[in-house]
C-alpha cells in the first residue's frame, strides 16, 4: 500500500523550524477543526483545516478533511521537508508550502483616549455575545474571573500591578494566572498570552520604560513547567510577537483604527471556544 501525500498550504514560521529541530513526535489531540501534534522537544503544533494562519499552524486544505484520519498518540517522523505517520501510511509535505509571519504593524495609532474607549466597547461587545457561555448580566472581568477559578486575585488588581510599572510585580502576578482553568489554554494562560503579545508587538508605544526580556524569559520558561505543553508553545510565540492572524489583526485594529469594531470582534470570538475573550482581556491589560 502506497503512502498518502497531503500537500500543505501555508506553515507557521515557529512550526516550520520545530520540525526541523527534531525527527519525531505524538498525536496529542484531535478537534473537529483538526489534529495537535506535539514534537520530541515539546512543541505542540497544529494541523489545520481551517484558512487562519499561526505561528505554530500546518494548514491543510479542507477537503483533505477526511483523508486525515490518525489515531491519537500515533507517532510521526520528520524528513525531507515532511510529516510522516507511518501507522497510517499517510505522508504531509510541507517543504513547498507558504512560511507565513506576523505581518508588519500599522503606520497609525490612536491616541491613547480612544485607545481605551474602542477596547472597552469591543470588551463589551464581546462578552454580549458570550452571554450563552458566561450568563447574561454579567461584566468581562467576572467573565474571566469566573473562568480562570477562585484563588485568582481579581483582573483589577491585576490592572494596578501592571500600571506600577515594576516587573518583579508584573511577574508575580502573571505568574500566578498560568495554567488557572480548564482546557488545552487555560483562561490564566490566554490572559497571559494577550498581554505578552500587545506588549512585544507594539510596546514601543504602550509601555517603552518596561524591560520585556526578564517578564519574556520568567513566563516562558514557568509556562514549560506549569501549564499544558500547547499554553507554553503559545506563550513562547507570543513573547516572540507572533500569535494566530485573527489575534493580531484585533491586537492592530484596537491600536491603530485598522479595523472596523464589528470585525475585531469576530477576530476575538472566532479563537477557540473562550481563549479569545481572555486574550483580548490580556491586552486590556497593557492598552491601558
Amino acid at each position: 500500500m502506497e503512502y498518502l501525500i497531503l500537500r500543505s498550504q501555508a506553515i507557521g514560521s515557529a512550526a516550520y523550524d520545530a520540525l526541523q529541530a527534531v525527527p519525531q513526535g505524538q498525536v496529542i489531540g484531535q478537534t473537529s477543526g483538526g489534529v495537535f501534534l506535539r514534537t520530541e522537544a515539546g512543541w505542540v503544533l497544529f494541523l489545520s483545516f481551517a484558512a487562519w494562519r499561526g505561528p505554530l499552524t500546518v494548514n491543510l486544505s479542507p477537503v483533505a478533511r477526511g483523508a486525515l484520519n490518525i489515531d491519537l498518540h500515533s507517532p510521526f517522523l520528520i524528513q525531507t521537508g515532511a510529516i510522516y505517520f507511518p501507522k497510517e501510511r499517510l505522508t504531509i509535505e510541507f517543504s513547498q508550502a507558504e512560511r507565513w509571519l506576523p505581518p508588519p504593524r500599522p503606520l497609525q495609532v490612536l491616541p491613547l483616549a480612544e485607545r481605551v474607549q474602542r477596547f472597552s466597547q469591543v470588551s463589551v461587545a464581546v462578552t454580549a455575545a458570550l452571554a450563552d457561555r458566561f450568563g447574561p448580566g454579567r461584566d468581562s472581568i467576572s467573565d474571566l474571573e469566573a473562568l480562570i477559578g477562585p484563588g485568582f486575585s481579581s483582573l483589577s488588581d491585576l490592572r494596578i500591578v501592571l500600571r506600577s510599572g515594576q516587573s518583579s510585580g508584573i511577574i508575580e502576578a502573571l505568574l500566578a494566572s498560568l495554567g488557572r482553568g480548564l482546557g488545552l489554554t487555560p483562561a490564566g494562560d490566554d490572559i497571559a498570552l494577550g498581554f505578552l503579545l500587545a506588549l512585544n508587538r507594539w510596546g514601543d508605544w504602550l509601555c517603552s520604560n518596561l524591560p520585556l526580556e526578564p517578564i519574556n524569559r520568567a513566563l516562558v520558561q514557568a509556562a514549560r513547567q506549569h501549564t499544558t505543553a500547547l499554553s507554553a508553545s503559545l506563550i513562547e510565540c507570543a513573547a516572540g510577537g507572533s500569535a494566530d492572524e485573527r489575534l493580531i489583526s484585533a491586537l492592530d485594529g484596537l491600536i491603530s483604527g485598522n479595523l472596523e469594531e464589528d470585525r475585531i470582534i469576530e477576530q476575538f470570538l472566532s479563537w477557540g471556544h473562550s481563549s479569545g475573550v481572555a486574550a483580548m482581556q490580556g491586552m486590556g491589560l497593557a492598552l491601558g
